[in-house]
C-alpha cells in the first residue's frame, strides 16, 4: 500500500514539473542566462580580490617566497581564466546546461505562484543581492526592464525551489525502490529524506552565499563606518568641499567603506552625477547613519548648505555611540558563549581534584 501511495505521488510530481516547465518561455531562458553570466562574473570577482589580498599580505608579512606566491597567483589566474570562458560562452548564447534547464521549473513555479516584490522572502532575497557589492547588481540597473538585483534574486530562488522538488521526487523514488528490494519502511524512509535534504542542499547553497556576504559587509561596514566618517567630517571642518574632502578621507586608507567611497569619486569622475553615485553606493551598502550621510551631502552638494559639518558632527556622535553599544553587545554574546566551555572546564577541574582526594580518602580506610 505505502508503495502505491509513494508511487502516484512522485507520479503527480513528474507530471506536473513537466507542464510547469514546459511553461516556461524564451524570457525565463534569457534571464537565467543572464543570470548564469552574472553568477561567474562574481567568481571572477572574488578571485580578483583574493588575489590582491593575497598581494596585499604578502608585502606587508612576506609569507611566501617569490616562487611560492607566483605559484598561488598563477592557481588564481588559472581559475579565474575558467570563469572568464563561462561568461563569454553565457554571454554569446553558446551555453545553456543541464543545471539551467532545471532552474527553468523553479522560475516558473515562483511566476505560476504570483511571487513578487510583495513576498517578504523574495523581498529580503534582492536586498541581499544589492547589498552583496557586485557592480553588476546595482539597484538603479535594468535588464529587459526589471532590476538586475531582482531578475537574480528570482534565479537564486527559482533554483532553491528546483532542487528542493526535484529532491523530494528523486527522495520518494528511493523510498520506493529501497522498500521493493524488502527493506523496511524506517530505514527506507531514512535514505530517502537523506537524499531529498542533500539535493535540496545544492540549490540552498547559493541562496545562502549571497545571504552571508550581505551580512558580511553590513557588519564591516558598521565596523569601519565611524572612521570614515569621523575623517570626513574633520576634512570638511577644515574648509575642504565635499569632492576634496572625499578624495583625501579615501587617500591612503583601506578597508571596505574607503573601496565603496573611491567607486563613488570614480563614477563621478566618468561623469554620473553626484547624487546617483552615492544612491548606487546606499544600494550596494546597508548602515542606518551612511544613508543620513548621504542624504545630508547630497542636499547640500546641490544647495550649498552651511551647516554641513555641524550635521556631520551630528550623526558622527550617534554612529560612534552605536558602535559602543555594538561592541558592548559583542562582548556580551562572547561572554554568553564562553559561559558553557568555562562551565565544563570547572567541571573537568573538580573531577581531576576530588577524584584524587576521594581515592587517598577511601585507600585510608
Amino acid at each position: 500500500m505505502l508503495i502505491i501511495i509513494f508511487a502516484v505521488i512522485t507520479t503527480f510530481m513528474a507530471v506536473y514539473f513537466l507542464i510547469t516547465y514546459k511553461k516556461a518561455g524564451k524570457t525565463i531562458a534569457i534571464e537565467i542566462v543572464y543570470s548564469a553570466a552574472w553568477k561567474n562574473k562574481f567568481e571572477m570577482e572574488k578571485l580578483d580580490v583574493k588575489k590582491a589580498k593575497l598581494i596585499n599580505d604578502n608585502n606587508k608579512y612576506h609569507k611566501y617566497k617569490e616562487k611560492a606566491l607566483l605559484k598561488k597567483i598563477k592557481a588564481i589566474d588559472k581559475e579565474r581564466s575558467q570563469y572568464a570562458e563561462n561568461v563569454e560562452r553565457y554571454s554569446s548564447g553558446n551555453a545553456f546546461t543541464p543545471l539551467d534547464a532545471l532552474v527553468m521549473f523553479g522560475y516558473q513555479f515562483l511566476v505560476n505562484w504570483k511571487v513578487d516584490s510583495n513576498n517578504m522572502v523574495y523581498k529580503k532575497l534582492v536586498s541581499d543581492c544589492e547589498q552583496s557589492g557586485y557592480i553588476e547588481l546595482e539597484h538603479t540597473e535594468e535588464t529587459m526592464g526589471k532590476k538586475n538585483a531582482s531578475i537574480y534574486a528570482y534565479y537564486l530562488l527559482g533554483g532553491l525551489v528546483s532542487f528542493i522538488y526535484v529532491g523530494l521526487m528523486i527522495g520518494f523514488i528511493v523510498i520506493v525502490l529501497s522498500i521493493l528490494m524488502g527493506n523496511s519502511f524506517g530505514p527506507a524512509m531514512a535514505v530517502g529524506l537523506g537524499v531529498a535534504v542533500g539535493v535540496s542542499l545544492i540549490g540552498y547553497m547559493p541562496y545562502d552565499t549571497i545571504h552571508q556576504i550581505a551580512l558580511d559587509r553590513k557588519k564591516t561596514i558598521d565596523r569601519e563606518f565611524p572612521d570614515a566618517l569621523s575623517k570626513l567630517t574633520l576634512l570638511i571642518l577644515a574648509g575642504l568641499n565635499i569632492t576634496k574632502a572625499l578624495e583625501r578621507t579615501v587617500e591612503g586608507s583601506e578597508g571596505l567603506i574607503y573601496r565603496e567611497l573611491q567607486l563613488v569619486i570614480d563614477e563621478t569622475n566618468r561623469g554620473a552625477t553626484f547624487e546617483a553615485a552615492f544612491i548606487r553606493m546606499k544600494s550596494r551598502c546597508s548602515n542606518e547613519y551612511l544613508d543620513k550621510m548621504i542624504a545630508l551631502m547630497t542636499k547640500s552638494y546641490k544647495e550649498s548648505s552651511e551647516f554641513l559639518a555641524d550635521s556631520l558632527i551630528l550623526i558622527n556622535k550617534d554612529c560612534w555611540l552605536n558602535k559602543k553599544h555594538g561592541a558592548r553587545r559583542m562582548s556580551e554574546e562572547v561572554q554568553n558563549k564562553l559561559y558553557i566551555p568555562t562551565m565544563l572546564m570547572f567541571l573537568g577541574i573538580l573531577v581531576v581534584i576530588i577524584v584524587p582526594a576521594l581515592s587517598a580518602f577511601n585507600g585510608g580506610f
